[in-house]
């Protein structure tokens, strides 16, 4: 399985291309991982 991730780095949109297992535990891990990367959580009083 192969998914695309796309993000705004530095005023830059960047694609990226992961090629995954299809084992479908072990990508729902990948991509929880991938999201807290991406979206990082907000600072508090920020």
């Amino acid at each position: 399985m192969e998914i695309i991730i796309r993000s705004r780095e530095n005023g830059w949109e960047t694609e990226r291309r992961m090629e995954l297992p299809e084992d479908a535990g072990l990508v729902k891990s990948i991509l929880r991982s991938v999201k807290r990367r991406v979206d990082p959580p907000k600072l508090a009083g920020g």
